[in-house]
């Protein structure tokens, strides 16, 4: 048996926990980010404490459970194919299960993986902007926020091209992270440059967690936002078909003129 730590609940019990019984081990108790105090009683019944990957929210749970003689594992955070196959793979590896998981890989993603590269396909045809500075640009190849999904990363690993509209009052340029070498960039040092920026670039999409954002939809272009990612194949495939939707809209291109908002007004962030 194992315990889960830090597993989201909306991933774990739709995903986790199911795989895991497929390849031969039970689920004792799952705590964190939601606690059952009732529950506790029953953690010493497992003998894997697995801990998933975050970027916050520091505890001294797994330094605790590191005293005892049961192992304590941590894995990569499911986000994309990628992150779910390495987080599936590392419970199994370290529980002795490695063939199982490798049948089971193979089933789950039997229909998956050929809808998944169909979509590649497209995307390669579409890019995803998103606004950074020097200080943001390398956590959108990270977690963010706790659980907060690789954004670029993710984006990437979809196929589509990734512009980077970067924030530099010294004109220097960024220096860009593993994986994002092959950006487009394009520098701006005020909310006018990267007003123009917006409008002028070919990008479909930008990221922006501001429902509504004038700047974005004035520009002719959509946005797409944290929200829109998951956990898991299947988080992963809605957001991917969220993302495809998002660029195949033609709305604020064809009507960025007549939407209204705040004239004269830059918002920053």
């Amino acid at each position: 048996a194992v315990n889960l730590f830090h597993f989201p609940p909306s991933y774990r019990d739709a995903e986790l926990r199911p795989f895991l019984t497929k390849i031969g081990l039970k689920t004792n108790i799952c705590v964190l980010p939601d606690v059952s105090l009732s529950v506790l009683d029953d953690l010493p019944k497992a003998v894997w404490q697995v801990f998933c990957e975050r970027s916050s929210y520091p505890t001294k749970v797994h330094e605790i459970l590191a005293q005892t003689s049961r192992p304590v594992i941590f894995v990569r955070a499911p986000y994309g194919v990628e992150g779910t196959r390495e987080c599936l793979r590392g419970i199994a590896a370290a529980a002795g299960r490695e063939p199982e998981f490798a049948a089971t890989w193979a089933e789950a993603t039997a229909n998956f993986l050929p809808a998944w590269e169909a979509m590649k396909k497209e995307a390669s045809g579409y890019s995803l902007a998103f606004v950074a500075s020097e200080a943001t640009l390398p956590r959108l190849m990270t977690l963010r926020y706790g659980h907060g999904a690789p954004l670029a990363k993710m984006a990437r690993e979809m196929g589509f091209a990734v512009d980077i509209l970067f924030y530099d009052l010294h004109g220097a340029g960024p220096k860009l992270p593993a994986g994002l070498e092959d950006a487009r960039v394009t520098i701006f040092r005020t909310p006018w440059e990267l007003e123009r920026a917006l409008r002028e670039g070919d990008f479909r999409a930008v990221y922006s967690d501001i429902v509504f954002d004038w700047r974005v939809m004035r520009a002719g272009k959509a946005r797409f936002a944290s929200k829109d990612f998951e956990m898991g194949l299947g988080g992963a495939m809605r957001a991917f078909q969220k993302l495809i939707s998002i660029c195949r809209l033609p709305f604020f291109r064809r009507y960025a003129s007549h939407l209204a908002g705040p004239r004269g007004v830059s918002h920053i962030e």
